[in-house]
């Protein structure tokens, strides 16, 4: 199980929502993003959650 590394520090919500659907080609579900902003890690979630959000509407 792998673990997802996205700095987020510089971008605006929309972009980082685009990045972090994007990392979901490189790795798998059920596989961990950790979410940082400005070098602090703000989250540590599921790809799973994040898939299910990503395309809730």
């Amino acid at each position: 199980m792998g673990v997802g590394f996205v700095d987020v520090g510089s971008l605006p919500p929309s972009q980082r929502h685009e990045i972090i659907l994007m990392v979901f080609d490189e790795i798998q579900l059920g596989d961990h993003i950790r979410v940082v902003n400005n070098h602090e890690s703000v989250n540590l979630l599921p790809i799973l959650t994040l898939c299910e959000e990503g395309f809730r509407g």
